[in-house]
């Protein structure tokens, strides 16, 4: 199960997520596996917080 990096928060599969992650360099092809190994899950509420942040 996925989990919020920032708060810990378990992310159901009917939530909304945002992912952190850099875009791989070759094809687009082995983006599934790139997702599993580099992305980072955030909640809703941490990306909020995070834009906040941001701006201010």
């Amino acid at each position: 199960m996925l989990a919020c990096q920032n708060c810990g928060k378990p992310l159901k599969r009917t939530d909304r997520a945002y992912f952190l992650l850099e875009v791989p360099h070759r094809s687009i092809g082995e983006i599934r596996s790139f997702l599993a190994v580099n992305s980072v899950a955030y909640c809703p509420d941490c990306v909020q917080i995070m834009r906040t942040k941001a701006l201010n």
